[in-house]
């Protein structure tokens, strides 16, 4: 299983989704994360992260694969994957990142991580990691890994109930139903402008995250929010300039460039002082509002423009 080529914009989840689907033949396996740019910001404390279209549903319109998750019995887990694998059928499972050797987040953070079981031999795992990351205590590096059944049992059986046993896999084939470039690129336009422009999202996300600077944890899930954006930001513009490149009639490169450096880069930037505010506000250190304010100003302003001028562009060239 080969390297996923737009990794380093992809969340874990979707890094691996990309990898199923470049195994099932998909040449452009980010592209049904990458079309969308708009979605809503919650700024509520439970879920102050992105809120997207149903990844899975993406993908079965985009590429006709249908993948389906679901939460196996414990007791007959293990068998049952490996049958799974047996036939062909490569897996996203989940364990306990602080229970994975292949990762650095080994023994250092718990949280649920998906990643690929390829197959079983002899009571081993073999584990293909498709998601790429710089953390706090070392890269992670997408490749191959060896895990034996007992380490293999120890991470999934770290995960709670809720999520313990998941898998997802291929189930079906249907015919595609792409969207049309032009019907995303208007749909995402029109989108922001309500969300970013008319109601404020993006602002009141960071007014949420200013109100909750002295909260180490609120300031960690600000962090994490900050994050997804960003990955999500950076496959669009991926998306963008691939389509600028094959369709330059529709989307001149100068655009997609334009969202590159104004929106893309910025964005990485809001989500690097957002990582080292919640490190300094974890240590008891004063907050600092820099994220907040690039958030709140030049980035929610960068976003409704690029919005308008897309739209106006469309409107020239007469695409509906």
């Amino acid at each position: 299983m080969e390297t996923v080529t737009d990794a380093p914009w992809l969340n874990c989840d979707n890094a691996h989704l990309a990898a199923l689907q470049q195994f099932y033949g998909v040449s452009e396996p980010s592209a049904a994360m990458g079309l969308q740019w708009s979605f809503e910001l919650r700024t509520t404390d439970e879920v102050p992260v992105t809120l997207r279209v149903p990844v899975l549903d993406s993908v079965a319109r985009e590429t006709g694969l249908v993948f389906e998750r679901r939460q196996l019995p414990l007791p007959g887990y293990y068998d049952d994957i490996a049958a799974l694998v047996a036939g062909g059928t490569p897996l996203i499972v989940y364990g306990d990142a602080f229970h994975m050797p292949w990762l650095p987040y080994f023994g250092n953070d718990s949280s649920a991580h998906p990643t690929i079981l390829a197959g079983v031999t002899d009571d081993t795992f073999h584990i293909v990691e498709a998601y790429t990351n710089s953390t706090p205590w070392g890269r992670v590096v997408p490749g191959p890994a060896r895990v034996p059944r007992p380490e293999y049992e120890k991470l999934v059986a770290a995960l709670g109930p809720e999520q313990r046993g998941e898998v997802l896999f291929l189930v079906s084939r249907v015919p595609a139903d792409p969207t049309d470039p032009a019907d995303a690129l208007r749909a995402n336009a029109e989108a922001v402008l309500r969300q970013v422009g008319e109601r404020g999202d993006m602002a009141a996300y960071a007014q949420w995250a200013r109100d909750n600077a002295t909260d180490p944890e609120a300031m960690g899930r600000y962090d994490l929010g900050c994050w997804e954006v960003t990955r999500a930001r950076s496959c669009h513009s991926v998306w963008l300039g691939r389509l600028a490149g094959t369709r330059p009639d529709l989307l001149p490169a100068g655009l997609a460039q334009r969202f590159h450096e104004e929106i893309d880069l910025p964005w990485r930037r809001a989500s690097q002082f957002a990582f080292v505010n919640s490190q300094r506000v974890a240590k008891g250190a004063k907050p600092s509002a820099a994220s907040f304010d690039l958030v709140a100003g030049r980035l929610a302003d960068a976003e409704t423009a690029f919005a308008r001028d897309l739209l106006t562009h469309l409107d020239a060239k007469g695409v509906v």
